[in-house]
């Protein structure tokens, strides 16, 4: 019986566990696409790994200063809906979200990465050689 209990005892830990990590989980997801979707890329960098900041978010950054404040204006507020949060390893999750804004609905996923004791996107845009002129004129 003694095994029993301390079996339901390690089972009941796991998934307190697991409950609050897809929670986490979840909450830097809302944060950071709610952020980027709102166009507030400075409220997504707490977010994000230090590549992400360092690669997508300066990016989007240069973009913005691009685009049309009208534009924005419509296409904002942005709603975001978690639909789906997967672990795929111990280290790295999956995120399944839905985005309304305005003018818009779509969804998408985002990768999650467990680095230095907390759950941070990992969204790191492949650069073409057009990314890389506005990387490097941020730069600057």
């Amino acid at each position: 019986m003694k095994r029993y209990s301390i079996a339901i005892f390690l089972s009941a830990i796991m998934l307190i566990s697991c409950h609050r990590q897809g929670a986490e989980i979840e909450n830097v997801a809302l944060g950071y696409a709610t952020a980027v979707g709102n166009y507030d890329f400075d409220a997504a960098s707490p977010y994000v790994t230090e590549e992400t900041r360092a690669v997508t978010l300066t990016i989007f950054k240069r973009i913005l200063t691009m685009t049309d404040t009208a534009y924005i204006r419509s296409n904002t507020p942005a709603e975001i809906k978690i639909k789906n949060v997967t672990l795929t390893s111990d280290s790295t999750a999956r995120v399944v979200y839905h985005k309304s804004t305005p003018i818009t609905e779509q969804n998408d996923t985002l990768h999650l990465v467990h680095q230095q004791n907390r759950w941070l996107v990992d969204n790191v845009i492949e650069l073409n050689p057009f990314m890389k002129m506005i990387l490097a004129t941020a730069e600057q």
